[in-house]
This record gives structure tokens, C-alpha cells and sequence, in this order.
């Protein structure tokens, strides 16, 4: 891919954009097959643990894909394609302000430390903690996508070039909410 970033004033098919332009040019084939591929791996075993959480949820990451090109006919039609497979295993995790998976409600001792209920509000408020509280935990998550592309150069003559370009892409996740509390 060749890049070429401009941050000095544009011209008018770009209107008024503010920052840079980024214009990106796709390679196209040659008459050598050529191509990558390449893998990454990001799983929590090989991480710390989240100051924030007094435990480490597993989550995974993984991202691969390849690219190919070369000639359909010699010097004057050419194709390039990649593909690019992301998978992701990262867990919802719900915890509280505090750090803690139970809300615990702190009565008030005096005026000049007010606490989160009254007496008279105490039940209501134990009865709301505790339905919070079944709300905490981890809950298993996953995004699964990938893009593709192909592009064919045609040389018509030698001052006249052809490009078709396809692309897709196609992302989707979920996350697994349980009626029954989930795993700490």
C-alpha cells in the first residue's frame, strides 16, 4: 500500500476538511505471484491483571488474514487480494463503583456522614442491593468479523489503466446474558 498524507491546504474535491487527508493507493499485481500472511495472538495468560479487578478474566484475541498477487495475463491484466479474519473473546465484566460485585448500602451515622438510606428506607434499599448485585459477574462475549478484497488492473494501452475494485465486510458479536448469576 502506498500512503500519502497532506497537511497543508486541499483542494476543492476534498471541501472544507480540517486535520489531514489520508489518501490510500492499493498495489496492484505484477507479473511475479507474490503475497503475505500473517498471524496475531492476544490472550490474557500473557497479561497482567486489570488494577481495578481483584481477579484476571480470560479474554482472547486473534486476527489473521493474507494477501496474493500477481498476473492473469502477463503485462496486461493483473489481480491483488487480501483477507483479513478477526476473532475476539473478550468477556463483559460488570462490577461496581467500589470494585466489588455486591452493593453494600452504608447507614447513615450522623449528619455529618450521610450514608445511603434512612432507617425508615432501609428494607427497599436491601432489597434493590440485592438485586444489583445479582447483575455482577462475567458475562462471555465475542465479535467475530472479517474483510476481503480484490482489485483487477487492466492495461488498455499504454497511456489508458483499468482498475475494478471489490470489497466486504462483514462484523457481528454477542454477548451471553444468563438468567442465573454468571461466573466471578
Amino acid at each position: 500500500m502506498q500512503f500519502r498524507v497532506s497537511s497543508n491546504t486541499y483542494g476543492a474535491e476534498l471541501g472544507r476538511a480540517g486535520g489531514a487527508v489520508v489518501n490510500v493507493v492499493t498495489k496492484s499485481g505484477s507479473n511475479q505471484i507474490h503475497g503475505t500472511d500473517f498471524y496475531y495472538l492476544r490472550d490474557s495468560a500473557f497479561a497482567a491483571r486489570n488494577p481495578f479487578m481483584n481477579f484476571k478474566p480470560h479474554d482472547q484475541q486473534q486476527q489473521f488474514g493474507m494477501t496474493i498477487g500477481g498476473p492473469i495475463r502477463r503485462n496486461r491484466v493483473f489481480f491483488f487480494a487480501g483477507f483479513d479474519q478477526h476473532i475476539f473473546h473478550i468477556p463483559a465484566v460488570v462490577r461496581f463503583l467500589n470494585g466489588s460485585s455486591v452493593v453494600t448500602p452504608l447507614a447513615t451515622l450522623n449528619p455529618a456522614f450521610p450514608g445511603d438510606y434512612e432507617p425508615s428506607d432501609q428494607a427497599l434499599v436491601f432489597a434493590t442491593a440485592t438485586q444489583l448485585s445479582k447483575q455482577a459477574g462475567t458475562y462471555p462475549a465475542a465479535m467475530l468479523g472479517n474483510a476481503g478484497f480484490l482489485k483487477l488492473d487492466f492495461s488498455l494501452s499504454q497511456h489508458n489503466h483499468l482498475s475494478v475494485r471489490l470489497s466486504t465486510s462483514r462484523y457481528y458479536g454477542k454477548i451471553t446474558y444468563s438468567s442465573t448469576r454468571p461466573a466471578r
